[in-house]
């Protein structure tokens, strides 16, 4: 068992920022994950509906069929899946990124904004207090031995 002074000392040698770092890049397919199920509403990270609308009718019906969610005329970015099955986060220093590797990305990107690539509110809300939190708190555990409740 670890002595205050023990303890101490490993608060003191801890690198929260690598431990936070660890903490994203090991949930990074969660992270992505909840970037793919707002495309599948029609969502971007602001919580809009993904904008232009389809133009064709025929194509709106097939999306549809393949996806209801987003509703007739919005589109979800996803037909064959290999747009958001591209997807990543990346950091640069203090900089979180998400990324998509798809050859169709840029024009995704361009046609739909940069705001398709994110997480809304509820979602990082949801992603810091259920999955990084608990993946930081652990590390923290790990390198100490203190416990979180």
């Amino acid at each position: 068992m670890a002595t205050v002074l023990d303890m101490i000392e490993n608060i003191n040698a801890l690198d929260i920022h690598e431990l936070a770092v660890n903490a994203i890049m090991s949930t990074e397919e969660a992270m992505v994950n909840l970037n793919r199920e707002q495309l599948t509403e029609g969502l971007d990270s602001r919580g809009h509906k993904l904008k232009p609308t389809y133009s064709s009718k025929a194509y709106a019906t097939k999306k549809a069929a393949q996806n209801p969610k987003p509703g007739k005329w919005n589109p979800d970015l996803i037909l064959t899946g290999a747009f958001v099955e591209s997807f990543k986060v990346s950091l640069s220093g203090d900089d979180l990124k998400f990324e998509a590797s798809d050859i169709k990305a840029p024009d995704l990107l361009e046609k739909y904004g940069d705001d398709v690539m994110g997480l809304m509110d509820t979602q990082q809300e949801h992603y810091n207090n259920n999955i990084f939190y608990p993946e930081f708190a652990g590390n923290i555990e790990h390198e100490t031995g203190l416990k979180f409740q």
